[in-house]
């Protein structure tokens, strides 16, 4: 009968080969003049969970949604470098597919939207995010509308209350 040799050491490495291939691993994508992606949506889109999006100093004319991704959207350098602009063409940033905690908005000022319901940034279907350190300049949508809609609140950071229309 033969014997069968067991080395710990190659079932250390077996094991170590096993759980690398099957571990998720979260992905940094950048926006930004030269950079992989030049809007945020499409990097949204291409995002997994806990991908994280890096968006460089400009203005970014477009509207954007989460999709009910648990990812964080943030500003190299900050609210006053890094401006989403509606261009007066619906809300300019959408939770609507139940976004959670995870799902995170960090240094940008939201301006230029236009929507009966919520102009600059909208939070609604059970959807409560983070959104940290952003200021958004929507004050109404239109002239029946609000500039901020969050039923239920976000989770808002760096401005003291858990509301749309505060500079979170």
């Amino acid at each position: 009968m033969k014997r069968i040799f067991f080395s710990p050491m190659l079932f250390i490495t077996l094991v170590s080969v096993l759980l690398l291939t099957t571990t998720a691993q979260s992905a940094t994508r950048e926006v930004g003049p030269g950079k992989t992606y030049t809007k945020i949506q499409p990097a949204i889109n291409a995002a997994g969970p806990g991908d994280t999006i890096l968006v460089y100093d400009g203005t970014y004319i477009e509207n954007i949604n989460f999709l009910g991704k648990a990812i964080t959207v943030k500003s190299v350098w900050g609210a006053s470098n890094t401006i989403i602009d509606g261009n007066a063409s619906g809300t300019v940033v959408t939770f609507d597919q139940g976004e959670g905690a995870g799902s995170v908005l960090d240094g940008f000022t939201i301006r230029n939207g236009n929507n009966i319901n919520a102009g600059g940034i909208s939070c609604y279907l059970s959807s409560s995010p983070t959104i940290t350190k952003c200021n958004s300049q929507q004050k109404d949508a239109d002239s029946d509308g609000v500039g901020d809609v969050c039923d239920p609140s976000p989770n808002c950071g760096g401005c003291g209350q858990p509301a749309c229309e505060q500079q979170c």
